[in-house]
């Protein structure tokens, strides 16, 4: 596949996206995987398509994958950070947090990230249970 096929695919699966026609953005972005199977971009927005079909375990794998490419990418690590702990992962999601405070990861989603998973170890700790709304977006 040319460069140029490429990214008139990325360009078509963005616009697919923005418009909220899902299924052909992941038509687009699963060709433009084919080719570039670690394109950050590509992986990010693929995952934020699972979370939208409510297919969180899928969406892990291409936050992980954009987030490995890209480390420096804050957004990366807040996506793959805050589906682990809607995932009920949240030691995976501490220690995905952790390492991009490492990587000089900064921002107030960061900060209200790490607060959220201190309150989810504490209520495991007291045997609380963490509301649907104290995990949604509304949060962060």
């Amino acid at each position: 596949m040319t460069n140029f096929k490429t990214d008139e695919l990325i360009r078509n699966g963005i616009l697919a996206h923005k418009a909220g026609n899902y299924l052909e953005a992941e038509r687009n972005y699963g060709l433009v995987l084919k080719v570039q199977p670690k394109n950050p971009t590509i992986n990010h927005n693929m995952g934020v398509i699972k979370i939208s079909q409510d297919r969180l375990n899928h969406a892990v794998q291409y936050f992980r994958t954009a987030l490995d490419a890209k480390p420096s990418e804050v957004q990366y690590c807040i996506s793959l950070t805050h589906t682990l702990i809607k995932l009920a992962r949240a030691d995976e999601a501490e220690k995905v947090l952790n390492e991009g405070k490492q990587r000089g990861l900064t921002g107030e989603s960061i900060s209200k990230l790490g607060a959220l998973i201190d309150e989810i170890k504490k209520a495991q700790v007291n045997g609380d249970s963490i509301s649907e709304f104290e995990l949604s977006d509304q949060r962060l």
